[in-house]
């Protein structure tokens, strides 16, 4: 208790030592050897009030507790900008203070295609692991088909031994990579290559959540003959903010009691 002595003084002054006093909701007293403070809690035949500050792991935990223990002046405190949902069930409202200590909250946790594609995003790659990367994520790409996607980053892994010599953008959206076999050091046969100028992925960026569509643009560059890939997202943000506002909604409109504070950090 943080006015520890001032509660000592304060029962010392009425002469209450061995005998219980309520104190703010709770029961305390003093005993010999020199004044302790002991606390009723345990003792109690159950707590004057709740103090519990659990982790919900999916949304609709979060709203059935929510929603088991709310009250009229319940608040849930939703921080957009980090997917991050605090409520205070026992919340005081104008004309009745309260102590704010049975606090549930829920932090969205975001998809491992999501994690997956925005920590590779501008990351620049080599022309084999850039294949790789597009051979193991797939599923998450809805444009063009996986069929189509599995040819490119076959091709890429194959035309390793190349000497690439430019890159063109088409009207068509397809960019033509040309180059020239290396045997034995030697130039030989030219040859050319297509990759789309851009791709579009579908994914949920908060696990559990709705897909959203978003545009993975193909960048490269040649130096010396080598080719080095990689894409940028194109405004993953907006994506992310959409979900988290799905949640919000969804949180919002499945409350029973109380009352959402959006924007709060």
């Amino acid at each position: 208790m943080d006015n520890t002595q001032a509660l000592i003084n304060e029962m010392t002054r009425k002469q209450i030592a061995g005998n219980p006093i309520e104190v703010n909701a709770e029961t305390y007293t003093l005993l010999p050897e020199g004044y302790t403070v002991h606390k009723f809690a345990k003792e109690l035949d159950a707590p004057k009030r709740i103090e519990a500050r659990p982790t919900l792991l999916t949304v609709a935990s979060f709203i059935e507790y929510y929603n088991r223990f709310a009250n009229e002046s319940s608040t849930i405190y939703a921080q957009t900008d980090c997917a991050r949902f605090e409520a205070v069930i026992d919340h005081h409202d104008i004309n009745s203070p309260q102590f704010g200590d049975h606090r549930p909250t829920y932090k969205c946790p975001t998809s491992t295609a999501w994690t997956t594609w925005t920590a590779a995003d501008r990351m620049k790659m080599e022309q084999a692991d850039f294949a790789r990367f597009i051979e193991n994520n797939l599923d998450d790409i809805v444009n063009p088909d996986g069929a189509t996607m599995l040819e490119i980053a076959l091709t890429l892994q194959a035309k390793t031994n190349v000497d690439f010599k430019q890159a063109t953008r088409l009207d068509n959206g397809q960019v033509v990579i040309k180059y020239n076999e290396q045997i034995d050091g030697v130039a030989g046969a030219a040859g050319t290559m297509q990759i789309p100028y851009s791709i579009q992925l579908g994914i949920a960026p908060l696990k559990g959540g709705d897909v959203y569509k978003i545009e993975a643009r193909y960048r490269w560059r040649i130096n010396n003959g080598q080719l080095s890939m990689w894409y940028e997202l194109a405004n993953p943000e907006k994506r992310f903010e959409a979900a988290v506002q799905d949640v919000c909604k969804h949180i919002k409109d499945s409350m029973t009691n109380g009352h959402m504070i959006e924007g709060h950090r």
